[in-house]
């Protein structure tokens, strides 16, 4: 099977980005190449609220555009913008605002930036310096996750010699839980990339996600028999 792919406009939005907005961008591109609107059979958004709104979201205004037309309008939810809805699931947010609390408690000032960068180069360490989170997504903040798991000794060290306010928790549920928390987004992360491959037709990407599941339930299933085998951070 040959798979054609074309990219028909990219639009600029000026000024002001609610779902008539949007729309009316999409209405340009389709009048513009002169395609009819019952052709449409799919769209596909995040979930931000100008695009999934019940009453007057993007994907709603378009779907009853085309039925007026007299088609039929698929609508899907990217799978790679679904980090809010797992980061509920899974319960474990307050862990990782924890982590960029400390991270940021450590960046945000020159001076205590550099010297843990000292301390980090001092004692050796894999890394010169942590992630600094600056509001990314949510899969985004993985890396900044792992950065921080292997070098929490370190920066438990810094904050209590600094005699910070904010400091490590040492408890074991906790650093559980972000240890949890790195093995779990790495594998979001390694997922959105396989969804992102270029020249995939559904079954490929369908094998994908079944796939992940799988391994969800086996790592669910050593779990609950209280073993790690394939956790990395345990």
């Amino acid at each position: 099977m040959e798979i054609s792919q074309e990219l028909a406009a990219l639009e600029t939005l000026r000024g002001t980005t609610k779902s008539e907005d949007l729309f009316a961008a999409v209405a340009r591109v389709l009048e513009r190449y002169n395609l009819s609107w019952e052709k449409m059979v799919g769209i596909t958004t995040d979930g931000a609220p100008a695009m999934i709104g019940r009453k007057a979201g993007l994907a709603t205004l378009v779907a009853e555009k085309v039925a007026k037309c007299g088609g039929k309008l698929n609508q899907y939810h990217c799978i790679l913008h679904q980090e809010q809805l797992c980061a509920k699931s899974i319960g474990l947010g307050d862990v990782v605002r924890d982590v960029i609390k400390i991270i940021n408690c450590i960046c945000s000032k020159a001076l205590s930036h550099r010297q843990f960068r000292a301390l980090l180069e001092e004692v050796n360490a894999q890394y010169s310096d942590v992630l600094y989170h600056q509001e990314v997504r949510w899969l985004g903040k993985g890396k900044v996750l792992k950065r921080f798991f292997e070098l929490r000794h370190v920066i438990a060290e810094f904050l209590t010699t600094k005699g910070s306010d904010i400091q490590v928790p040492t408890d074991d549920s906790w650093i559980c839980d972000v240890a949890f928390m790195v093995d779990i987004t790495g594998l979001l992360n390694s997922l959105n990339v396989q969804l992102r491959g270029k020249e995939q037709i559904i079954t490929e990407l369908f094998d994908h996600v079944k796939a992940f599941q799988m391994k969800l339930g086996l790592l669910s299933r050593h779990l609950s028999a209280g073993k790690d085998t394939y956790m990395h951070a345990f």
